[in-house]
């Protein structure tokens, strides 16, 4: 069993922290990865209903009716918003399933430094356009360079967890860290709001 990287950008600080530290077992997440693949199975079924029920009403009109084109124009923004909540129910079986991965690789004897350097190693090797993990991957790799601008460039060195989250907790997939004045800009706003 090789432990993926799903999720991980949502689990980087909390689940690796008490994975080294040992603060923490983590519990049987099987049970809830059960329940978000139905969750995000209930939002797609439930979506299809709709959408089927808006393009049932729109063909019930003649063509080029203006009620058919509000409800075609409705059943838009309705699949639009749909895809959203897909993708949201998807991000949370991705954290279950990474979840049940990190404690199955715990429970076959794996030690923690061991599953850290392989969910790591394995999110590091993930190209940005996969469609599964690029954005994950991108976002590590945004932390990994906000991190080290942090404590190489500004010499910050802290086992305050609160701040080290505060320092990352901003970067996005799309955070630009395209420059270190762009970073330290983006640590010194995410420290003030912390």
């Amino acid at each position: 069993m090789k432990p993926s990287i799903r999720g991980v950008a949502k689990l980087l600080l909390p689940a690796m922290l008490a994975l080294l530290t040992g603060c923490a077992a983590l519990p049987d997440m099987t049970p809830y990865r059960d329940a978000t693949l139905q969750l995000r199975s209930t939002v797609v079924a439930g979506g299809n209903a709709v959408q089927s029920g808006l393009e049932s009403a729109a063909a019930s009109y003649e063509k080029g009716d203006a009620t058919a084109t509000k409800i075609r124009e409705e059943a838009d923004k309705f699949n639009v918003e749909w895809q959203a909540r897909i993708k949201g129910a998807d991000a949370l079986v991705a954290y279950s399933e990474a979840v049940t991965d990190i404690e199955g690789a715990l429970g076959l004897g794996w030690s923690r430094g061991k599953v850290i350097f392989t969910v790591f190693g394995n999110l590091a090797n993930k190209p940005f356009n996969d469609p599964t993990w690029g954005g994950t991957a991108q976002q590590f790799d945004k932390q990994i360079a906000v991190a080290k601008v942090y404590s190489e460039v500004l010499l910050q060195s802290t086992t305050h967890l609160e701040t080290l989250r505060d320092v990352l907790a901003p970067v996005t997939p799309t955070t630009d860290v395209s420059s270190q004045a762009k970073i330290v800009e983006l640590i010194g706003q995410a420290l003030m709001d912390g």
